[in-house]
């Protein structure tokens, strides 16, 4: 559809949520026009994307409507409702025994004058919902809401985004509660000022990712800097200039990829120390974790667990890190989805958070590498450069890949 221009043009994208942000790239080259519009109707189950953005950082562009399963017709026109789920309405007017037999119709049309303003809440748990008196058929009932209720709990992600009609406060699959999150935002930590300054660096390596830089002092995020791709000579020396307005002496970088390059170059200059950190090799503790990606990020999410962080108010990075997910492997390892199945569904790539996590990473050197294949009167010096980080190369020690 792209290519379409019009002084009046109207695009409407149901289920809003599951579409992937480059077809929102076409919509909006669509929507050149004075008049020219867009709607947007679905659930709320993703975190992030377009649909998201337009109830939360780009609200303001946007008429935002929000219908919950108690406003329409099957739950609005029955008297005395005014809770959030029916189960606990049905115990806030009252009517505690469920196993009551409730009689008495549930469509507008058939209540008489007389019964209006009379709690009638308890009425929500009999299942006879007629669908051809006053609601149209195949609209939510409260016997559906009652069994999303039962099933998957009242406070799960489902029965917020179906039921209630809100963005979860999490998936259940989300690494870091949103909650846990904003919670953090400006968060107030004693004892700050003396800790160590880190710079975490995420290296663009295609065509829309950015460059991050993110410097922080002890578990307090100073600065997020973030630009586009570039050669290797020029993200270096962005990078260095943010390390030297700073005074940073320590960089955790990604050196996956492009990213390599700049570690090497960094490593050339005076006065900073440049620790390569790549996210697919083996974790710590394997047993637990895929590889050191999954491992690095739940120790931040562990960090926001103990409020023992404090970001700003990154509209961006608060988005990504909501929005990352986790899964187990077939041995019961964390993994979490991959930069590139994250680009294949159309999301952002999470460069903030990656920068975010890299900061508080833990590079992991063994404390006495096996050196192979050398002769003794090179092996002290191969330590040395090993234990430094200049050396990246993977060792062998007792049968076991480091």
């Amino acid at each position: 559809f792209q290519g379409f221009h019009s002084e009046n043009i109207l695009v409407i994208v149901d289920e809003a949520s599951e579409v992937r942000e480059y077809i929102f790239d076409a919509i909006f080259g669509c929507l050149t026009s004075e008049n020219a519009k867009m709607l947007m109707i679905g659930n709320p189950s993703n975190l992030a994307g377009t649909f998201y953005d337009a109830f939360h950082t780009h609200r303001d562009r946007w008429k935002t409507i929000h219908i919950s399963a108690f406003d329409t017709p099957a739950f609005r026109d029955v008297d005395g409702l005014d809770g959030r789920s029916v189960r606990r309405a049905a115990r806030e007017r009252g009517n505690e025994d469920e196993d009551d037999d409730v009689s008495g119709p549930l469509c507008p049309s058939d209540i008489s004058p007389a019964e209006r303003g009379k709690p009638r809440t308890h009425a929500l748990l009999d299942s006879r919902v007629r669908g051809n008196d006053g609601v149209p058929a195949g609209m939510a009932t409260p016997k559906w809401a009652e069994m999303i209720a039962a099933q998957r709990g009242e406070n799960s992600s489902e029965y917020q985004f179906r039921v209630l009609g809100e963005f979860p406060s999490e998936a259940d699959d989300t690494l870091i509660s949103l909650r846990l999150i904003e919670a953090a935002v400006g968060r107030e930590l004693v004892d700050v000022e003396d800790r160590e300054l880190v710079m975490g660096v995420d290296v663009a390596r295609y065509g829309n990712n950015q460059t991050v830089a993110i410097v922080r002092r002890g578990p307090e995020v100073l600065e997020i800097n973030a630009f586009g791709r570039s050669d290797l000579m020029r993200t270096t020396g962005r990078v260095m200039d943010v390390a030297r307005r700073h005074k940073v002496k320590k960089l955790h970088v990604d050196e996956v990829g492009v990213g390599a390059g700049v570690v090497d170059r960094v490593k050339e200059l005076d006065g900073v120390t440049a620790i390569g950190v790549n996210g697919g090799n083996r974790a710590r503790d394997p047993e637990k974790y895929l590889n050191v990606r999954a491992e690095m990020f739940e120790g931040l999410r562990q960090r926001f667990v103990d409020g023992d962080i404090s970001i700003p108010d990154d509209s961006e990075l608060i988005s990504q890190l909501a929005s990352l997910r986790f899964s187990y492997t077939s041995r019961g390892q964390l993994q979490l989805e991959g930069k590139d199945q994250i680009r294949k569904s159309g999301r952002q790539s999470p460069d903030k958070a990656d920068a975010l996590a890299l900061s508080f990473a833990i590079p992991w050197v063994p404390a006495e590498p096996m050196i192979w294949f050398a002769p003794r009167e090179q092996q002290e010096e191969l330590l040395k450069r090993y234990q430094s980080g200049e050396w990246r190369h993977r060792y062998r020690r007792l049968g076991r890949w480091y």
